[in-house]
């Protein structure tokens, strides 16, 4: 579609959704019910093990659900509950991260309680071993899963995997080879994410070691052993959970958050631009149309459906010429850095926001480094915009990729 000021509307002119979709961490840790889930626990897998650490990251099971503890756990079974992160006492012991005994045999102050061992502690104290680590994500976690008995009442129990089932299968069956899994259209069978899970930690536990001190691997969508990972992470996890796999291809856009692009539907769209801007050049702009493709064709077997541009939005922030909004806020506690973040730059989608006060001239908010110096600091309130004795301060706001500026009047609630 074509975007002309004063005639058409401009990207702006309509709402939009929210963008990025985020699920409860109860579910993805818990109980997942579609691949989406699963996705998005094997990137956090890729964040806890190689990448940044975040505490919303966490994959071990989420032991604060429902409040309960595991049903008919025994004292014995206590003994290898997993701490705040999963990790069973039994892990720690392997790691020399277990309890701590006197001479005399009894128990010293620091055994009565376990100390927490994050993912990537626990991992580092392996080497990166890749049969472990897919026995502690796909076995033991999902065993301890089982044993929340009230989880499992109204749906289906996870079936847990051993890195040795799947050897025991790959033996079995002719069809898991390197050449296979190469194919990113191709849904891989159990044993053939079970191979690639390990190829992809081997190779990526090689890489994180051969970094600097501290330094961490980013996960990409581009990066094929990081793809691979949460590829094969995730349907090994959806199996677990009885969700259909999906293929390298498909696991790549929901996890890159991005639309599968298609050559020949592009080169349309392409030629169709081409078309409304020849019509832009011979000032032909009554014959502007917004062009559509459809999935399939309309009952009149057209494709490509074209209508006639809107007017654009009298209200719209970017592209009227009355920009003005107005922001009901307490003066008393939004801060000036809270009006750039949340309110110019989140709601209002700015990238570099300059904003005055209309009345002085006094700068609030600069993009030019440095600028803003000698005025308001970012952690002051608004109760300073008050001294003029203006009641309702009014900001003159403007926009380096706009040509003209808003204006955006304070109203306190």
């Amino acid at each position: 579609r074509s975007i002309i000021r004063d005639r058409t509307e401009c990207y702006e002119c309509v709402p939009k959704p929210p963008q990025e979709k985020t699920f409860p961490g109860c579910t993805i840790r818990n109980t997942p019910s579609e691949h989406i889930h699963c996705t998005v626990w094997s990137k956090h897998a890729f964040n806890q093990l190689f990448g940044e650490l975040d505490i919303d990251d966490d994959i071990s099971p989420d032991l604060t659900d429902t409040g309960e503890r595991a049903d008919g756990a025994s004292n014995n079974a206590d003994a290898e509950m997993p701490s705040a992160d999963g990790h069973t006492g039994e892990h720690n012991a392997e790691n020399g991260a277990a309890q701590s005994s006197s001479k005399n045999g009894e128990p010293s102050e620091d055994s009565n309680q376990e100390k927490p061992v994050s993912t990537r502690a626990w991992a580092e104290n392996v080497n990166y071993d890749p049969e472990k680590i897919f026995d502690k994500l796909f076995n033991d976690d999902i065993a301890y899963l089982l044993r929340m008995e009230h989880l499992w009442r109204e749906r289906r129990a996870p079936v847990p995997i051993k890195r040795a089932d799947a050897i025991a299968e790959t033996m079995s069956s002719s069809s898991a080879s390197a050449s296979s899994t190469k194919d990113v259209n191709k849904v891989w069978s159990v044993a053939e994410c079970a191979e690639v899970f390990c190829e992809s930690v081997a190779a990526l536990s090689q890489r994180k070691n051969a970094l600097t001190d501290n330094s961490i691997l980013h996960w990409d969508k581009d990066d094929e052993d990081a793809m691979r990972f949460v590829a094969s992470c995730a349907n090994i996890r959806a199996t677990i959970f009885g969700i259909p796999r999906k293929s390298l291809f498909e696991i790549k856009s929901m996890a890159g958050n991005i639309i599968p692009a298609i050559a020949t539907t592009n080169a349309i769209v392409a030629g169709m631009v081409v078309v409304e801007a020849m019509k832009i050049i011979s000032e032909e702009l009554d014959k502007l149309r917004v062009v559509f493709i459809n999935r399939a064709p309309n009952p009149r077997g057209k494709i490509l459906v074209d209508q006639i541009p809107f007017a654009p939005n009298p209200n719209c922030f970017v592209c009227s010429d009355k920009r003005e909004c107005f922001v009901k806020l307490n003066p008393e506690q939004m801060t000036v850095k809270s009006l750039q973040d949340k309110v110019l730059k989140g709601a209002l989608n700015m990238v570099e926001p300059d904003v005055i006060e209309a009345t002085t001239s006094r700068i609030i908010i600069s993009s030019e480094e440095g600028e803003t110096a000698g005025g308001l600091a970012f952690a002051h309130t608004f109760c300073s915009l008050l001294v003029s004795g203006i009641r309702n301060p009014v900001l003159q706001i403007s926009k380096r990729r706009l040509c003209r500026s808003s204006l955006l009047e304070m109203v306190p609630c």
